[in-house]
């Protein structure tokens, strides 16, 4: 990971603001986001819109959380998977249940 550019939590959340994004986005919410406001303030734009110091801080703000999701580590346990899907823990507890249960778990199936 040497070469890699490491930016500040406070460039992320500043990065983030920019693009009028909350405390999560996904990928395709970044770029719809820099994609309306540099249709905004590009300085082809058209004299009324046009800022080309905030169409640098817009492309700035971009290209921080594009790195930054870039560099994001994806978790492929089951662990981190449940934690994401709070809802499988519980399916799994009463899937196979007799009573509540219409069937088998993932991880009964998994095991055939």
């Amino acid at each position: 990971m040497s070469g890699d550019v490491i930016f500040t939590y406070r460039q992320v959340v500043e990065a983030a603001q920019t693009l009028g994004l909350g405390e999560s986005a996904t990928l395709g919410d970044i770029k719809k986001a820099y994609k309306d406001l540099a249709r905004t303030y590009h300085p082809d734009a058209g004299e009324e819109t046009a800022d080309p110091e905030q169409f640098l801080r817009i492309s700035f703000a971009y290209n921080v959380l594009l790195e930054y999701a870039r560099l994001y580590r994806i978790e492929f346990t089951e662990e981190a998977y449940l934690k994401r899907y709070p809802e499988e823990k519980i399916r799994r507890q009463f899937y196979s249940d007799p009573i509540w249960g219409p069937g088998r778990s993932d991880r009964d199936r998994e095991s055939q």
